[in-house]
């Protein structure tokens, strides 16, 4: 809708609902209990900044929103530009902070 002009960009989002995934691993701005979810007294600066994201642009995420742990761990075996690909590919939106570096740029 906002291609051909009948939603201002402003709107494009209103009314979505993202499909998010963050990162809940020991040190990350997200925090998260596999138990109990979201922490709801401080649940960190991500998920923070994304509901006020999501207040401004009129979409949601709390509902269908993924997360990722430490990926270098013996049981995972994958790298931080793993985990990073494979939330471009499956993900609306990849939370976390991100180093840019030759190998990540060289996959657009």
């Amino acid at each position: 809708a906002f291609q051909n002009g009948t939603v201002e960009l402003k709107d494009a989002l209103r009314g979505m609902n993202l499909n998010v995934l963050v990162g809940a691993y020991n040190g990350s701005y997200f925090n998260y209990d596999d138990e109990t979810g979201i922490d709801a007294a401080y649940p960190g600066i991500a998920a923070s900044l994304l509901d006020e994201l999501a207040n401004r642009a009129g979409f949601t995420w709390r509902t269908t929103f993924g997360i990722f742990t430490d990926p270098r761990g013996a049981a995972f075996n994958e790298t931080w530009t793993d985990v990073l690909t494979w939330g471009v590919e499956n993900y609306d939106m990849n939370v976390d902070w991100w180093a840019s570096n030759a190998e990540r740029l060289s996959l657009g």
